[in-house]
């Protein structure tokens, strides 16, 4: 089953799909967090050294940065680090626990509607 990450993107459109390669969630949490359980295909990048993994990244991608809720000003700090990089970058549209719970939901139509 290809993802589908919510983000903003200016246009009116509001997904992302992982499947294409073109997209690249990058979980800003903790280290320990991401161990726990993160969005698949993400790469785990904490804001607290998001200046020392800026070179790892890769260029031609959209980077996609998620932390941990609503409160969470994780997201947004490693955006605009990003950004003043020179990367496409964008936040998650909600956070982890809102895709949790999208991811959820499709498995559960999924199973119903095969």
């Amino acid at each position: 089953m290809a993802v589908t990450l919510a983000v903003p993107d200016g246009s009116g459109r509001r997904a992302a799909r992982l499947a294409d390669g073109a997209t690249l969630p990058i979980d800003v949490r903790p280290a320990a967090e991401y161990d726990h359980r993160r969005v698949p295909g993400a790469v785990s990048a904490p804001v607290s050294d998001l200046a020392d993994r800026l070179g790892a990244l890769p260029a031609d991608r959209d980077l996609i940065a998620y932390c941990r809720g609503p409160h969470c000003t994780y997201a947004c700090e490693a955006v605009g680090m990003l950004r003043a990089d020179g990367r496409r970058a964008r936040r998650l549209d909600g956070c982890f626990l809102a895709w949790r719970v999208c991811e959820s939901e499709q498995r559960q139509r999924a199973a119903v509607c095969p």
